[in-house]
């Protein structure tokens, strides 16, 4: 995502309507072509406390793998930058 959110705890918007953290501002979805979040009915619903969650999870798999895998990652995906060192 182009658009880093800060993930603090932020189950509603400004209209009191359900959201996650893919929510903009005006209720639409930055992640997906939809007029109106759809809330917890999305596939992509997450909330700040699941991200981190699923950030953490994926950190310890990838810092799992061993340094040659982990290098030939970072360098096709990542510019050889490896971001779950960070």
């Amino acid at each position: 995502m182009s658009d880093k959110k800060d993930f603090t705890d932020k189950s509603k918007n400004s209209n009191d309507t359900f959201c996650c953290i893919y929510c903009t501002e005006r209720n639409d979805c930055s992640v997906l072509s939809v007029k109106k979040c759809l809330g917890e009915k999305c596939s992509f619903y997450e909330t700040s406390e699941e991200k981190l969650h699923s950030n953490d999870a994926w950190s310890k798999r990838m810092n799992a793998l061993d340094s040659v895998k982990q290098t030939e990652i970072a360098k096709k995906y990542y510019g050889g930058k490896k971001p779950w060192k960070e």
